[in-house]
């Protein structure tokens, strides 16, 4: 990711990760589109980022992956530990 020292680039995962998370906290933001191998699909849109889909797991509601296609940008979540 190339950034300078005033501002991070619209398309930095950075940026979008934290607009789809705010997306996320509000129920009316977003909508469920299926649940597929244990794993729920939803869909949404952030105020500046344009559309997404994320990839939730059903069984610890970790997310799996974000897709975000105006900004080409795929964030695939590999490695979690559950607490408990």
């Amino acid at each position: 990711m190339k950034t300078n020292e005033n501002k991070l680039p619209d398309s930095s995962f950075f940026l979008v990760l934290g607009e789809v998370l705010e997306s996320l906290s509000d129920n009316n933001n977003y909508n469920f589109i299926s649940t597929e191998n244990t794993i729920s699909i939803l869909s949404g849109k952030c105020k500046t980022s344009g559309n997404y889909e994320v990839q939730i797991y059903d069984s610890s509601g970790y997310i799996k992956e974000i897709k975000m296609p105006s900004k080409n940008l795929v964030i695939s979540f590999s490695e979690f530990k559950e607490n408990g």
